[in-house]
């Protein structure tokens, strides 16, 4: 009889190791998938990060800089009107805003390839975007 006490108790033992075992794995399954959850949540925050930084990069260089081209385009019609009204000869305030709006796009051209190329190593991605987010736009509004 004591032999048999003892197997069962060596079965029970073994039933119950397994039982264990197998709650375990059953646990750590389980927290797999919390922590598959968690990785999701992760990347999409990530995804949404870029997209954001993106986007702000984006309208900097669509409005931010040719609205700072215009400011120095008005700041030189400003000195230029100055000089004209001491000189009394308007000439001077069409050739100031005509060299201005030369001087602003190309000023435009090259901090924007600036950025561009610091951002990607290439000078036209940031002008393909800004392409692309123009025609876009326009093809919302029809």
């Amino acid at each position: 009889m004591s032999n048999f006490i003892i197997k069962n108790n060596a079965i029970f033992k073994l039933g119950a190791v397994f039982f264990a075992i197998c709650f375990l794995q059953l646990n750590i399954l389980n927290a797999a998938d919390q922590f598959n959850e968690a990785t999701n949540i992760l990347k999409q925050a990530h995804e949404s990060g870029q997209t954001t930084l993106g986007m702000i990069i984006l309208w900097g260089a669509v409005i931010a800089f040719p609205v700072m081209a215009f400011l120095g385009m008005f700041a030189g019609y400003k000195f230029a009107k100055q000089k004209a009204d001491q000189e009394k000869d308007n000439k001077i305030i069409y050739w100031a805003l005509f060299i201005g709006a030369i001087v602003g796009f190309v000023l435009y051209i090259l901090i924007v390839s600036l950025v561009s190329y610091a951002l990607t190593n290439d000078t036209g991605t940031i002008f393909d975007s800004i392409s692309k987010f123009i025609t876009g736009s326009l093809n919302k509004v029809n």
